[in-house]
């Protein structure tokens, strides 16, 4: 019954109202017959008098869950006080609201019950009215529908739980900095494996280049047996039949580990030896790009996950993925405003040093004129003609140190041309031999039918020379110098970086040496002016003049090194459309 519909003006028992003896009388007639019979408990409340029961029948399981004997007639007002005090406004409300509308109401509200504390019913009423239409009482059923109504308690109670998980989750990421993210993650990791109801959970961020570093937020229930799975690339291409799912952006759902199908094999392999029965993955992505996933698994098996269950993790999976935008966000900007700061110390130090290369060069061609003078006057044999020609070999070295100088302050060139870098390379092949060191060998691996790049030849080898030369001397024990070429997708080096997607097509070269390698600290300031490691040995102008060469052809070059895991160099250099 709906309440609000209104009904048809009619006496429902056909009893004559021009007396309170023929009402009740009539009352009590349907009922009689089938008090037996009834589940429930059949009632007659006069309008107007709150929960309070004028006449009753049957329903004697509805009374014995109450903990009362089936109450007298003179005990029916006694029916108010079982009603919960919380759900009274709530009946009488319904019932007024019928009256009103000469409708039919139906209600649920709880009852003090003596065997489990309270008890949940549910009222549906017919209004009964006299001659004159008015409504004067009101009879229906009293159903006990406690077990219904516990679990759609228990069901909100949970819904209440998520809400509030997600809702902290949500605000813990806004309160952490990207510094401190991790924190947040491993927290955020534990909230969403209790939603879960999950023996083990792990949110995996994801790295599409090298080296194709994974960074894993675990979390494991206490006495779990669980092992923790190898996350690896290799892995990544071991399970292709659950990563084919993620990267689609699909949930991964396997409620049951050995009813999986016959193409899933390794996965199935991989969870069984690992103790693992059933397992939830969901895609965590930034757009169309996937970044990383979410997994919980479980113990048992065909213990899958309801769908009313999944919903709630894969907007918690969207929250872990806002939460690494921003930290990529943060992160550009932090790499934004070092770049700013580099471009801006270089163009400063460019500046001071053109100055000092201009006024030293007019000083040097001052000391190597009067020197060479010196040495066509002085006869062969003399002493004094050594140490001449000594003062003008020191005067040559430093004219060659003015010229790297006016090179690293030269400005950008105009009228860059469509050069084809592997024809470049091959030039200048020979002469990159000789300038390797003793036992250093150079490999070519050059891409066929690659692309002509926009920039300018003498720039082109001078960035080959000091980074071939570079990398020959970070080897003293020998090696090889490799030096190759290859066609990029649209904004592969920024977008490996930063998650920027620049426009355009570039070409990548590459410079790999097998040598020492760089810390942290030295990677962090190789391309600074006058900076360099090999004390006594080098101006520490050569990467600097690098770097202002890739700038001035309009490309970005990238470098990847550890201690004692040699160091690649990666040039992106803009295609010539």
């Amino acid at each position: 019954m709906s309440q609000g519909a209104p009904l048809e003006k009619v006496d429902i028992l056909s009893r004559d109202s021009g007396s309170r003896d023929s009402d009740e009388a009539g009352a009590s007639l349907p009922f009689s017959q089938l008090d037996g019979r009834l589940p429930a408990i059949a009632f007659r409340r006069a309008a107007g008098e709150g929960a309070s029961l004028q006449a009753a029948w049957g329903g004697e399981k509805v009374w014995r869950r109450l903990g009362v004997v089936a109450p007298g007639p003179s005990q029916l007002s006694d029916f108010a006080e079982l009603v919960h005090a919380s759900d009274r406004e709530c009946l009488t409300r319904a019932l007024e609201n019928a009256a009103s509308q000469y409708s039919g109401y139906e209600v649920r509200y709880r009852a003090h019950a003596k065997r489990d504390g309270e008890s949940w019913l549910r009222e549906e009423g017919e209004p009964v009215l006299d001659r004159q239409g008015r409504v004067v009482a009101f009879e229906g059923l009293i159903h006990d529908v406690s077990g219904g109504s516990h679990a759609l308690a228990k069901t909100l109670e949970r819904q209440r739980d998520v809400e509030h998980t997600i809702s902290e989750l949500a605000r813990r990421f806004l309160d952490h900095s990207a510094e401190d993210l991790g924190e947040a993650m491993l927290a955020g990791v534990e909230s969403a494996a209790t939603m879960a109801a999950a023996s083990r959970a792990y949110l995996v961020t994801m790295k599409s280049e090298p080296p194709y570093e994974h960074q894993v937020y675990a979390w494991q229930a206490p006495g779990s047996a669980i092992a923790p799975p190898v996350i690896n690339r290799q892995q990544t291409r071991k399970l292709t039949w659950s990563f084919d799912i993620i990267r689609q952006g699909q949930t991964l759902h396997i409620p049951d580990v050995g009813a999986l199908p016959d193409d899933a094999e390794p996965e199935a392999r991989d969870l069984e030896a690992r103790g693992v029965g059933s397992l939830l993955g969901i895609p965590v992505r930034s757009g169309k790009r996937l970044i990383g996933y979410l997994c919980f698994e479980r113990e048992g098996r065909k213990l899958g996950w309801s769908e009313l269950e999944i919903d709630p993790l894969r907007l918690v999976a969207r929250i872990f993925s806002s939460a690494l935008q921003r930290k990529h966000a943060e992160e550009e900007l932090q790499h934004s405003r070092a770049r700013l700061l580099q471009s801006q110390k270089m163009e400063a130090v460019g500046r001071l040093a053109s100055g000092i290369a201009h006024d030293f060069n007019n000083l040097l061609t001052v000391i190597l004129g009067f020197s060479q003078a010196l040495l066509e006057e002085l006869p062969q044999g003399q002493a004094i003609r050594d140490d001449v020609s000594e003062i003008r070999g020191a005067a040559e070295r430093a004219a060659k140190l003015t010229g790297q100088l006016l090179d690293f302050s030269r400005p950008p060139r105009a009228g860059h041309r469509s050069v084809d870098l592997n024809e470049t390379i091959e030039t200048l092949e020979e002469l990159l031999r000789r300038l390797l060191e003793e036992h250093t060998q150079l490999e070519l691996e050059l891409a066929p039918d690659l692309p002509p790049v926009v920039g300018d030849p003498t720039l082109l080898e001078q960035i080959l020379i000091n980074l071939v030369v570079n990398a020959s001397g970070a080897m003293p024990e020998g090696g090889a110098v490799r030096v190759s070429t290859a066609m990029q997708d649209p904004g592969f080096s920024e977008r490996r970086r930063h998650g920027v997607r620049p426009q355009g097509r570039f070409v990548e070269l590459q410079v790999c040496d097998v040598g020492c390698g760089m810390d942290d600290e030295t990677l962090s300031r190789l391309f600074e002016p006058f900076y360099t490691t090999k004390q006594g040995q080098g101006t520490g102008l050569g990467l600097s003049i690098v770097y202002n060469a890739v700038q001035q052809c309009g490309g970005r070059i990238d470098v990847r090194s550890k201690p004692g895991d040699g160091a690649t160099f990666s040039i992106h250099l803009p295609v010539a459309e």
